[in-house]
C-alpha cells in the first residue's frame, strides 16, 4: 500500500521552500521501487521480443523443412507411379511369355506326339531315317511359328 507523503507545512517558508511549493514528489523508497519495477518491466519486454524473433525463426524453419518434406514427398509418389507402371508392364511381359512358353511346350508334346505315331506306324528299318527328317522338318516349323511372333 502506497502512502501518501507529508502535507507541505506552510508555517516554514523559507525561500528554498518557496521554490518548491506546490510539487509533491514521491518519497525515495517507492520511487526506488518504481523505477525498479520499470526497468523489470523493460527487461521483461526485452526478453518477450528476443523469444518472439527466436519462434518467428524457428517456425520460418519449420516452414522450410515442410515445404520441403512437401516437394520431396510429391518426388517420391512420382517415383513410386512411374514403378507402379513399369511393374505392370513387366508383369504383361512375362503373362506374354509364360503363354508363349505354355505354346512352345503344347507345340513340343505334339510334335513328340506326331513322332511317336510315326515311328510306330512304320517299319523299323524305314522309320529311323525317315522319323528323323520328319522330326527335323517339324521342329523348323515350330521355329518359324515361333519367330513369325516374336
Amino acid at each position: 500500500m502506497f502512502l501518501t507523503p507529508p502535507k507541505y507545512d506552510h508555517d516554514d517558508d523559507d525561500e528554498d521552500d518557496i521554490q518548491y511549493r506546490g510539487t509533491a514528489e514521491t518519497p525515495a523508497p517507492h520511487r526506488a521501487r518504481v523505477n525498479n519495477l520499470t526497468n523489470q518491466v523493460s527487461e521483461l519486454l526485452r526478453n518477450k521480443q528476443h523469444l518472439e524473433k527466436g519462434h518467428k525463426a524457428e517456425i520460418s524453419g519449420l516452414k522450410n523443412e515442410m515445404d520441403q518434406t512437401k516437394k520431396d514427398m510429391e518426388k517420391y509418389k512420382a517415383e513410386a507411379k512411374m514403378k507402379e507402371r513399369e511393374l505392370l508392364r513387366c508383369k504383361a511381359e512375362g503373362d506374354g511369355m509364360r503363354e508363349e512358353v505354355s505354346s512352345m511346350v503344347e507345340i513340343t508334346n505334339q510334335q513328340a506326339d506326331i513322332v511317336a505315331q510315326s515311328v510306330l506306324s512304320r517299319p523299323a528299318a524305314e522309320s529311323g531315317a525317315r522319323s528323323c527328317s520328319r522330326a527335323n522338318a517339324d521342329n523348323r516349323a515350330g521355329e518359324e511359328a515361333r519367330s513369325s511372333r516374336g
